[in-house]
């Protein structure tokens, strides 16, 4: 979330110097990426915890 916040803000910070619209182009590419943001750490976090799980399988070798 914090990765999404910098970048959004870095965003904001060539619109406030005029290089780029506010209103058109960035307002729903933040939104859009917010949601592209949720979903990776969804997904990473189960990829996690399915990787756990596969090791607490494992037999040890004796």
């Amino acid at each position: 979330m914090a990765w999404w916040i910098l970048k959004t803000l870095q965003s904001a910070k060539w619109a406030g110097l005029g290089f780029v619209e506010l209103g058109v182009s960035l307002v729903p590419l933040g939104a859009a990426t917010l949601g592209a943001t949720v979903l990776a750490t969804v997904a990473g976090a189960w990829l996690y915890s399915q990787a756990g799980e596969d090791s607490s399988r494992r037999v040890p070798a004796t």
